[in-house]
């Protein structure tokens, strides 16, 4: 199934924007998210081991509402593996793979619920990701507190 959506470039020499339209396959997209996605799960869990951290206990992570990364609360290395993740390209490569997994959304259901985010689980048995919306900032959304100074590589 294919979407369309809309560039609303203007053209040089036109007094009105072009309105043409841009077909995404879903199932490219589809494609571009999960081998972007297993590019991701493999290059943290690579760096992770190197550290010594291994899955079991899978590993859930986000980006909360300041655009910082979370870590499950209850894993045992949070602290550890929010630290690599404090690079700049963990970051982007996260953003790109939440705008794929948007695309995607919005290709399957025509719709992006509002306050939807990606959350990104990583397991012994692979990567898992899916979109998720905030039900009560007040609680479930607030910044953590994370050591200064720790960077990963990346």
């Amino acid at each position: 199934m294919s979407t369309e959506l809309f560039a609303g470039k203007k053209p040089r020499r036109a007094s009105s924007p072009l309105r043409a339209p841009f077909r995404a396959d879903s199932a490219e997209l589809r494609r571009q998210a999960a081998n972007m996605l297993h590019a991701f799960a493999e290059r943290l869990q690579n760096e992770l081991a190197r550290q010594g951290i291994l899955p079991p206990p899978a590993i859930e992570l986000w980006l909360d509402v300041q655009q910082q990364f979370c870590v499950r609360d209850n894993h045992p290395y949070a602290d550890d593996i929010l630290a690599v993740l404090e690079t700049p390209s963990y970051y982007l490569h996260f953003k790109n793979l939440e705008t794929l997994y948007e695309l995607l959304e919005c290709a399957n259901s025509g719709a992006l619920a509002q306050d939807s985010h990606l959350h990104i689980g990583l397991s012994s048995a692979g990567p898992v990701a899916f979109l998720c919306v905030r039900c009560d900032r007040s609680l479930a959304w607030r910044p953590r507190n994370r050591p200064s100074g720790k960077k990963g590589s990346g």
